[in-house]
This record gives structure tokens, C-alpha cells and sequence, in this order.
């Protein structure tokens, strides 16, 4: 009599993890991060490794995937991915780069940036907590598959890798250096966010929604490569309201890193514009974690003395509670939106409208899942029937959510954007942290988060 599948699976050496095998040193730390994942269906189809398949297919062995991650938001996204495809060896990265770019990045030049700095810090700090397996920079074995979380850069070490690209959120607007990188040959990191997809360097690209789609087509890339699966930690904004922030009915605004990342940006008549839509209201402003925090509280101290100001803390509880958001190009646009808030920006209402992620009960990440799998089914992926697969499910419309343009949305400078550059290049350079020499520490200025102190209007 044959042996149980479980049973065969633990002499060979494997672990079963939420009824499925993996290797063991995948298995290891997967259970802190089973709440992540919704309920995991026995068998996935058309790949099923559970049990022997009964049509005469061959069980898939297990492959390596590596899943490049970037700011918090996006590890976030990667780690529900993985935790979908717990029936293959997933690692994780934080992200990197090579050649003049990781030098620079060593030097300290580019600590606004995913590549080192407080979001780099951030985001490994996250990944230990969360006891992710890591193998920095992709470089400990061979992958069979890459999920990134952008393709501003390539790696040279996934060239010629079969990847699949995930949308994170809002993309930036499309500016001289959008211009400059699609026709010109400019590096597209250089346009940040506004260039992404044009690299055309992936198998499958993984899109929040129809809208979105539509405006990755307009740019430029191939609609036949896009999948709209909707995108991880957007897909379910309404699971955001239950949630223990200690404060509620109240306007937050939320500043960004513009200045460190070359933009234009007036921040005193952003403080202004902002107290000013507050109107009387109760304020909390939220920093943005690649920001010199300790500027910009003294700049909100300035004009607003007594208002509460969080350099920490779970940015999505926060928007779940308030009345109204103010925010410059953001994609907290996109979660306050979509939970029917007032909502000021620098984006213009019909694209934001245009570009909200599918709402579809958080079953991005199973869907993208489900798009790594048909990768091993075929070599191309059949991309016409995995879409059949994951594009069926409905859309719930979302709330209409009274959207506003800010006064200085449309302002830019040329001139601004050189300086800052130079300033950052030139400025004291400091030593890299490596991947095991994190900083524990919390920023100064992040508030306490209980007992809750009033949160105080402030009066323009």
C-alpha cells in the first residue's frame, strides 16, 4: 500500500506548511506570518502538490522564487504574495541595484531612496520582525522565477529570469523627465515612478485595475502583458476601519519627502493651504519616513504649535479615522478615496477616480500567485488563460468620495530640482548600514500613541 502523501513528504525531508510541503528552510518562520494570508483553498489548480493529481498530470516540484521588495508598502505586498505560494521556496530581498547606483548608494547619496537611508532601514527592520527568509541581493542560488516590485531597475543578476512586475500604487506625473527617459534613452530611474513599465524587461505585469491598465497602455506598454489581479494592501480598504488608532474625526495631513527627492515643493504654503482646508478642524500630521523629520516638526511647530505629529505608526488606521486627507502625490489618495473620505491632492480627481485598485476582498495577492504558477505551467506564460482566470471576479464601485485639487498641484522648477541634486551629492556622506546593523531606534518626534492626548483644532 502506497505511504500518505503527508508521510512521504516527511521522509523525503520536507515540511508541511498550512497543508503544504515546502522545503524547511522555507518552512522556517512561515507560521508568524499565516495571518497575512486569508484561508488557502487544499488544492490550487491547475498545479495542484497537495496530493496526487488524478488525471495522470506529474506533481510540480517546488521552485525558487525570489521576491524583491522596496519601501514598506511594497515588502508588505511581497510577503502576501509568498505567503500564497507557500509550495514554493520563497526568499525575499530588500531591494538593490549595481554599478554607479550601488556605489552612490554606499556613499550615502541616495538615502531618500529605497536603496539605503530610513525607508531601506525601515524596510529591513521589517523583514527580520516578520522573519521573512532573506537572501540579499538574489545572489545564494538560482531562481526559476523573480516577483518585483519595479522596474525602474533591472538587476544585472535577474537578466534574462522570467519576472513578474507588480504594480505598488500611484504613479507620478508624467514630467520633462518622463519625456527625456522614453524617447531619449534616459535611465528610467530617473522619472521615478512615472516611467514604470517601460522597461518591457518582464513576462507579466500585475495591474490594481481596469483604469490602471488604461494608463500603462497610454504610455506605452504592451496591453497584452497585463493582468488586472488588483494589488496587495488596497485591495480591501475597508478592512482598515477596524482598528486601534486611539484617535478619530479629525483632518490629517501628510507630508511627503518632495525636497529630498529633487521636487519642487513649497512646504510652508503646503502648511498653510492645509491648516487652512483643516478649517477649525482637529490636525494630526503625519511625517513621511524618508523626510528630515526633525525640519519638518519644526516647520509644522512654526505654524501650528500644538498639533500632533506621528513619524510612525500604521498610516492606513490613521486615514480609516479621519474626516478628511490632505496629501500632495500620494497613494494614501488612493486608500482615502476609496473609503469615501474628503480628500485634497496634488492629483486631478478624474485620474485618481480613473486609477483606484480593484476592490476584491484582499484576493490580490492569490491572484498574482496564480500568475506565478501558470509561469511554471508554460514557457511563454498563457497569458490569455491565466487573465481568464483572475479577471472574472466583480468590482465593487467605490464610495464617491469628494475629491479636491490643491493650489499648488501644478507647480514645478527646473532650477529647484538641480540644486536639491547638487546639494545631495555634495552633501557629508555617510557610512552604509549593512543588512545585519539596522537601527532600532525610533525617530524624536513620533508621538505616543496611548494615552491619546486632544488632538487640538488649529485655526488658519
Amino acid at each position: 500500500m502506497d505511504r500518505p502523501i503527508r508521510t512521504q513528504l516527511a521522509e523525503d525531508g520536507f515540511a508541511v506548511v498550512r497543508g503544504r510541503p515546502a522545503a524547511p528552510e522555507f518552512a522556517y518562520g512561515v507560521a508568524p506570518r499565516q495571518a497575512l494570508a486569508g484561508p488557502v483553498e487544499p488544492w490550487m489548480e491547475p498545479d495542484g502538490v497537495n496530493e496526487p493529481p488524478q488525471d495522470g498530470r506529474s506533481v510540480m516540484s517546488a521552485k525558487n522564487i525570489l521576491l524583491i521588495c522596496g519601501t514598506l508598502n511594497q515588502t508588505k505586498a511581497m510577503m502576501a504574495i509568498g505567503n500564497e505560494l507557500a509550495d514554493h521556496n520563497c526568499y525575499y530581498t530588500p531591494f538593490y541595484c549595481d554599478g554607479h547606483l550601488r556605489r552612490a548608494s554606499e556613499r550615502g547619496q541616495l538615502d531618500f531612496t529605497v536603496l539605503a537611508g530610513a525607508l531601506r532601514e525601515r524596510t529591513v527592520k521589517f523583514m527580520y520582525q516578520a522573519q521573512l527568509p532573506i537572501d540579499d541581493r538574489g545572489e545564494a542560488r538560482d531562481y526559476d522565477l523573480v516577483v518585483t516590485c519595479t522596474d525602474l531597475i533591472l538587476q544585472n543578476n535577474i537578466e534574462g529570469k522570467r519576472i513578474v512586475l507588480v504594480q505598488e500604487g500611484l504613479t507620478e506625473r508624467e514630467g520633462l523627465l518622463y519625456w527625456l527617459v522614453r524617447y531619449l534613452g534616459v535611465p528610467r530611474v530617473f522619472a521615478n515612478t512615472a516611467a514604470f513599465g517601460l522597461s518591457d524587461g518582464y513576462e507579466v505585469f500585475c495591474v490594481a485595475s481596469a483604469g490602471a491598465r488604461e494608463l500603462f497602455r497610454a504610455k506605452g506598454v504592451q496591453q497584452r502583458k497585463m493582468i488586472i489581479t488588483g494589488i496587495p494592501n488596497f485591495d480591501n480598504v475597508s478592512g482598515y476601519l477596524n482598528n486601534a488608532f486611539p484617535y478619530r474625526d479629525f483632518v490629517l495631513i501628510c507630508t511627503s519627502n518632495a525636497r529630498e527627492t529633487f521636487k519642487y515643493h513649497n512646504r510652508m504654503r503646503f502648511l498653510r493651504d492645509a491648516v487652512k482646508i483643516a478649517a477649525g478642524r482637529p490636525v494630526i500630521f503625519k511625517l513621511h519616513p524618508a523626510e528630515a523629520q526633525e525640519r519638518a516638526a519644526r516647520e509644522i511647530r512654526s505654524m501650528a504649535s500644538d498639533a500632533v505629529i506621528l513619524a510612525d505608526g500604521n498610516t492606513e488606521h490613521m486615514i480609516a479615522n479621519c474626516t478628511a486627507l490632505v496629501a500632495q502625490y500620494s497613494t494614501v489618495a488612493f486608500t482615502a478615496a476609496l473609503l469615501g473620505k474628503e480628500v485634497h491632492s496634488y492629483i486631478d480627481p478624474a485620474f485618481l477616480r480613473q486609477t483606484l485598485p480593484l476592490q476584491n476582498d484582499g484576493t490580490s495577492a492569490k491572484n498574482i500567485a496564480n500568475v506565478c504558477r501558470a509561469c511554471f505551467n508554460s514557457n511563454p506564460v498563457d497569458l490569455a488563460k491565466v487573465r481568464a482566470r483572475v479577471e472574472h471576479r466583480i468590482d465593487t464601485p467605490p464610495p464617491r468620495a469628494a475629491l479636491h485639487v490643491m493650489p499648488q498641484a501644478s507647480e514645478q522648477s527646473l532650477l529647484y530640482s538641480a540644486v536639491q541634486g547638487i546639494y545631495h551629492a555634495l552633501r557629508p556622506r555617510r557610512s552604509h548600514p549593512s543588512i545585519d546593523n539596522v537601527d532600532q531606534q525610533q525617530s524624536a518626534v513620533t508621538e505616543p500613541s496611548s494615552p491619546p492626548r486632544p488632538v487640538s483644532p488649529v485655526h488658519p
